[in-house]
């Protein structure tokens, strides 16, 4: 959804929460957590085929909260045969919000993803647009899952693109997100189609969309708030810290616990965050590791090695007058940045009610299918010079090989007067520049 995501970016200043890791299997392994605070495992019995199980009304929706403080509140979702508490689990007892959707998707005729000539998206966004709307002088919680359009084959999302741009520009023009706090998300990536069999399927199922907006007035009058979600686009997130998140808009606390599970995402996520510090299981967690590359794998150190001393080279080319062609000395540190190894086993959840991985013996992805990142430091010639980089190797539709250095080349050590030809008409290059005139003097080893 690329409209989408440039307006929520670029036009209205949502972030995006880019390590925003889930923490359970399907749509309520993903959503629960977020308004509970909990697992479902840690919450009374609720499943159907379970003799002693009550109904969801007991669960500590984060909309009851909001309620008592005299919220008006909005629970909706489409596609009623499988929503998130019905379809295992033995449902609403009660209407759980003032505004509840279920019962008008069970009596309507859906048809191809419509109703009548209206598409479904179109239905639920002007349902929730009316919701602002009306109680736009009255304070208001809505929580609205889409389903039906994406949930076997996800590429289908790119159909409500341009609605959801409308909805936004809609909603923003006539004011309406003056006072909201709007989050726009999904629960998981694709978990039927086969992507999902691959490593990059695997990570994408982990590492959903979510992005926050936050009104201009609250940035201008708290610009920490705004200042913290930002640093904590980068950070491990998860939904627990969209519930104490949430809590907070209630009774807003500037110091929190940081040793909790969930943490206020309008305060600093510690960067040292751990997925078991986040309550994330390893198999859910998409932290990746660096390991050494293998010292037998010496093509494959080469051939990251000279990427960098390729690039160098590309560098000095306009200054080639001045500057000695650059060659590999060594190669003094590899590594590469991999999944954990339960994500790479990891199959599906074994049991009917989704709780339970289920893992293969042997990882059923191969590592080198998808991106891999790479840190290198080179010694050169002449210089010595030391460089670090970081590579990203990845593969095109031909199964090409791609390399890519991902940010600027390092110099980590010294490099005193080898650039002394050209450092005060072009410092920005001297760090890779060894001149030519020094080639003789004795220097260069």
């Amino acid at each position: 959804m690329p409209n989408t995501y440039r307006y929520l970016t670029e036009k209205i200043g949502s972030v995006v929460l880019k390590g925003y890791n889930i923490v359970g299997d399907a749509t309520n392994g993903a959503v629960t957590p977020m308004l509970t605070g909990k697992h479902e495992k840690e919450l009374p019995e609720t499943r159907r085929s379970f003799a002693n199980s009550t109904y969801v009304d007991v669960y500590p929706f984060v909309w009851k909260d909001f309620k008592k403080a005299g919220y008006a509140t909005l629970f909706a979702e489409d596609t009623p045969e499988i929503s998130t508490y019905n379809w295992r689990l033995k449902g609403f007892d009660h209407r759980p919000t003032d505004h509840y959707m279920r019962t008008f998707w069970q009596e309507v005729n859906i048809e191809g993803q419509c109703l009548g000539p209206k598409p479904v998206h179109k239905v639920l966004l002007d349902y929730l647009q009316d919701f602002m709307f009306d109680y736009r002088k009255v304070p208001h919680f809505g929580f609205m899952l889409y389903t039906g359009l994406t949930h076997a084959d996800i590429n289908k999302l790119s159909l409500m693109d341009d609605a959801l741009v409308t909805f936004l520009k809609k909603v923003h023009s006539d004011g309406l997100l003056n006072n909201t706090l709007l989050a726009i998300f999904s629960d998981h990536g694709a978990r039927y189609t086969k992507i999902r069999a691959t490593l990059q399927g695997k990570l994408e199922e982990r590492l959903p969309f979510m992005s926050i907006y936050i009104p201009e007035w609250i940035r201008k009058k708290h610009p920490s708030i705004y200042k913290n979600i930002r640093l904590n686009s980068d950070r491990l997130t998860t939904p627990f810290d969209i519930h104490e998140t949430l809590k907070s808009v209630l009774n807003y606390n500037s110091v929190g616990n940081k040793n909790q599970r969930g943490l206020n995402l309008f305060n600093e996520i510690p960067l040292t965050r751990s997925c078991s510090g986040a309550g994330v299981a390893p198999h859910w967690c998409a932290c990746l590791k660096w390991e050494m590359v293998p010292d037998g794998n010496q093509l494959e150190i080469n051939t990251i090695a000279e990427v960098v001393i390729e690039e160098l080279n590309r560098l000095v080319v306009p200054f080639i007058e001045h500057c000695a062609h650059i060659v590999l000395k060594s190669v003094k540190f590899a590594q590469r940045m991999i999944p954990n190894s339960e994500i790479l086993k990891f199959d599906k959840t074994v049991d009917f009610d989704q709780r339970e991985p289920g893992f293969l013996k042997e990882a059923n992805v191969d590592v080198h299918e998808m991106s891999l990142l790479y840190q290198v430091t080179v010694e050169t010639a002449p210089g010595p010079g030391l460089f670090e980089a970081t590579i990203k190797m990845s593969h095109d539709e031909k199964n090409i090989t791609r390399y890519e250095i991902t940010e600027e080349i390092s110099r980590i050590n010294l490099y005193g007067d080898q650039p002394k030809c050209i450092v005060n008409k072009y410092p920005k290059v001297a760090k890779y520049c060894y001149c030519k005139n020094q080639l003789n003097s004795g220097r260069d080893q």
